[in-house]
């Protein structure tokens, strides 16, 4: 099985929640304790978001950085834990020789196969207003819809100080669960890897889980030469 990467710290809880996505997945296909080696590279969550507002260079600089690290401890496909650097996904995908599995193309994936044709995306800030995701499932025929600005920053401000640091409120689920309906959609993309927190498999909602879904197609990955093609 090849040994996977994660560039993590972004944020940390997201980081926890890939490493127990992939243990947990691998464990539910092969009951056995031949868990795959991960390495995890954790960044500085302040530097990179300090780097995401206003110096797009230095942001990928990070990412390069990390992602040649990781190849040099001996990782062979890796990914990154978190929607908001997938804004420069393409400035990173070729920087080494192993394989850099896309948030976006994963969840694209998922969102085909239940035929989804309209999502809300909730996220981070930049990430709701990067149009990475309109753009890539346009091409497929299914629209992104985003919340108005105000819910924008409601949903921005939860993610950013409260789940990012490990809090996890009720009220909050109460708002974003407000945010939500109020739109037509076929499903909500939780495009932030930390709000999957918030809600559980059982929900009513309808959502695709970007950190999820990311996990098990790195997971797929790394076990594919064992000729395990789908999970």
């Amino acid at each position: 099985m090849k040994r996977i990467g994660i560039v993590g710290g972004l944020s940390p809880e997201s980081t926890i929640l890939y490493y127990n996505h992939i243990v947990r997945k691998y464990y539910e296909i092969k009951h056995d304790h031949y868990f795959p080696e991960i390495v995890i590279y954790s960044l500085s969550f302040q530097e990179f978001s300090d780097a995401v507002a206003g110096n797009k260079k230095h942001a990928v600089a990070l990412l390069i950085k990390a992602l040649k690290t990781l190849e040099k401890a001996g990782a062979e496909v890796a990914g990154i834990s978190a929607n908001t650097p997938h804004i420069y996904f393409d400035d990173i995908a070729g920087c080494c020789g192993m394989e850099i599995i896309s948030i976006l193309d994963a969840t694209l994936e998922r969102a085909v196969e239940n035929s989804f044709n309209k999502l809300l995306l909730l996220g981070t800030m930049f990430t709701m207003k990067s149009g990475m995701f309109e753009k890539k499932f346009k091409a497929h025929g299914i629209e992104i819809l985003t919340p108005d600005e105000e819910d924008m920053r409601v949903v921005n401000s939860i993610i950013m100080n409260e789940l990012a640091h490990g809090e996890v409120k009720d009220e909050s689920k109460d708002r974003i669960t407000s945010i939500i309906e109020k739109y037509d959609v076929d499903a909500t993309i939780l495009g932030c890897t930390e709000l999957p927190m918030l809600f559980e498999e059982d929900e009513k909602i309808k959502f695709l889980d970007t950190a999820k879904i990311h996990a098990e197609k790195i997971l797929k990955k790394a076990m594919e030469e064992e000729g395990v093609h789908s999970l």
